[in-house]
């Protein structure tokens, strides 16, 4: 809909007014952030508007249009978005990770400055890590490079860290790492929004560094859910133990467990309808 120049033809904007008479919703769906249409919502007479939406970051977030009320959100977590920034730092890209608010970019060159000129307000960072984040909501990350087959390869060599995530690409310049979004906000348009009591957090227990996913959404899980996991510190014969409050849900042997390599267990639906609101996954050492 949007031309090259960023303008929008006239037959369209007098097309969509025409559909919004009818009663027919006009939703505007962007991989960038809500706030950054907020023009084109003003030329298409959407602006501030009650029960008009707008599907941003690549489904990870819904909002009506008055007054941006956010009405579903799904990012990924700190720990996710830190290994992708330090991975990324080891390749010829410019680094993005957008917040709810902001885009900040690490490295940033003159040739992507003059792309997202009138495009994306960035504020760019020096940091060798993402400390200064810490306590934000993450939306996703975005790598830069004009070379489609070197961004192909940063695909492949990930693979151990983003399996669980969507990794698209787009504008012939981005790979985009994002949180599997689409089932969830697909659900939120047909069922409205999810009750918190249907939400689940992970908590990280005794010799856990970290948990993704950090929220399950019970109806969002078919079948199972896969918890990836790593751990502080080397152990030999060990139980993954994974509680809600102390009940315990499941637990699974293992002969050893080392920081360098990814842990995963799968809990079953079945398992996953016991908990209440939160799942702590530890290591505990077998008697």
């Amino acid at each position: 809909m949007i031309k090259p120049d960023r303008t929008i033809d006239s037959r369209d904007i007098e097309a969509i007014k025409k559909l919004k008479d009818l009663g027919v919703k006009f939703v505007l769906a962007t991989g960038r952030g809500y706030n950054t249409v907020q023009g084109t919502l003003k030329e298409l007479d959407l602006f501030d508007e009650a029960n008009q939406y707008v599907i941003s970051y690549n489904g990870g977030a819904i909002t009506e249009n008055k007054d941006n009320r956010l009405l579903h959100f799904e990012g990924i977590s700190f720990e996710k978005a830190e290994e992708l920034y330090k991975r990324g730092l080891k390749y010829d890209v410019v680094i993005h990770v957008y917040t709810r608010d902001a885009v900040y970019a690490y490295n940033l060159t003159e040739d992507e400055k003059r792309y997202v000129q009138n495009r994306q307000e960035m504020i760019e960072v020096f940091d060798q890590n993402l400390d200064f984040l810490k306590g934000q909501e993450i939306v996703k990350v975005l790598y830069t490079n004009t070379d489609f087959e070197y961004l192909q390869s940063i695909d492949r060599d990930l693979k151990d860290i983003t399996y669980d995530m969507d990794v698209s690409y787009s504008s012939n310049r981005y790979i985009e790492f994002n949180h599997k979004a689409g089932m969830g906000a697909g659900r939120y348009v047909s069922n409205g929004e999810v009750s918190k009591d249907r939400v689940v957090r992970t908590i990280n227990g005794d010799n856990i560094s970290y948990v993704v996913p950090q929220y399950i959404r019970k109806d969002n899980v078919e079948k199972s859910v896969e918890l990836s996991f790593r751990v502080r510190r080397p152990t030999q014969q060990v139980n993954i133990v994974v509680k809600d409050g102390d009940t315990v849900i499941a637990k699974f042997k293992k002969e050893h467990v080392i920081p360098s390599e990814m842990e995963k267990v799968s809990i079953p639906k079945i398992l996953l309808e016991k908990a209440d609101k939160e799942l702590v996954v530890s290591i505990e050492e077998d008697a």
